[in-house]
């Protein structure tokens, strides 16, 4: 196998992968739209745990969390009259800037490389 023929196959095998990955992710969009509907119609028909709508099933309805919404508590109890309810946090722009790019490589991690993939028309 030449060397141009190689490269050839490589590109032919990672264009299927391409339009594979692309096939999936629309799949998978599908798929996650069609459970939050079956899901929607269940929230509606079910508030506590059954046995009795599928034989062999037990369908339970998980509430939502709780979360505190930080900006009402910040504009109903301002740090300047409620100091106790506030900490001091380190300012990761001011680092940025005080830091050599050398010395910041140090401190800095890196995620995982992902993959995104469009079509052009």
């Amino acid at each position: 196998m030449t060397e141009t023929t190689a490269t050839q196959a490589t590109d032919e095998q990672l264009r299927a992968l391409a339009i594979e990955r692309l096939d999936l992710a629309a799949e998978i969009a599908e798929r996650k739209e069609r459970i939050e509907q079956i899901d929607e119609v269940l929230l509606q028909h079910i508030t506590e745990p059954r046995t009795d709508l599928v034989a062999g099933f037990k369908v339970r309805i998980q509430q939502g969390a709780r979360r505190i919404d930080a900006k009402k508590i910040e504009k109903a109890y301002p740090a300047a009259q409620y100091p106790g309810l506030y900490a001091a946090k380190l300012d990761t722009a001011a680092v940025k800037k005080q830091f050599a790019p050398a010395a910041l490589e140090a401190f800095q991690t890196q995620s995982a490389p992902t993959v995104h993939i469009d079509e052009v028309k």
